[in-house]
């Protein structure tokens, strides 16, 4: 079944339903799946920024924020693999497998957002991190962040010793 058509939001909805629409059911008779669509949605930060991955795999990219309604990169002053743990929880990942600098992906334009970010690792999101402060850097996009996600949980390996065969 088609169970919305003619869906106009404002952005300040809290869910489809509070969009205008014809009616759930009601569609038009031009309208069939061929005018399917989706939605991505990107991980607030704050209230204030979103992040996600560009120049990606399914995995690993940029790493992009989005703040005061523009997008921006983040510098690679103190970034490492805690805080690509963090940043992979957040868009949905299970842990990182590798934190990349020096613009690994490309390099980015717009403002550099963020720089020195300090994550222990265990935070569940960016905002309990500390960093420069929105904007505050001395960097170019020489050197953004990237980094590689992985939806699989660690393998721990065994190593097995004084065995018959090697």
């Amino acid at each position: 079944p088609i169970w919305l058509d003619r869906v106009g939001c404002t952005g300040g909805e809290r869910t489809i339903g509070e969009c205008y629409h014809s009616g759930w059911g009601v569609h038009s008779s031009t309208c069939n799946h061929s005018s399917d669509f989706g939605v991505f949605c990107l991980r607030k930060i704050s209230g204030k920024a979103s992040m996600k991955l560009v120049n990606s795999t399914n995995v690993g990219g940029r790493l992009v924020a989005y703040y005061n309604n523009t997008w921006g990169t983040v510098c690679d002053e103190g970034w490492d693999i805690r805080d690509a743990h963090v940043v992979c929880r957040m868009l949905g990942f299970h842990h990182a497998i590798d934190a990349k600098s020096t613009a690994f992906f490309g390099e980015g334009a717009g403002p550099v957002w963020l720089s020195n970010l300090q994550c222990s690792g265990n935070e569940s999101d960016i905002s309990e991190c500390s960093h420069s402060g929105w904007g505050v850097q001395n960097c170019d996009h020489n050197r953004d962040v990237g980094v590689v996600c992985t939806e699989y949980p660690q393998t721990q390996y065994v190593r097995l010793v004084d065995g018959q065969h090697p």
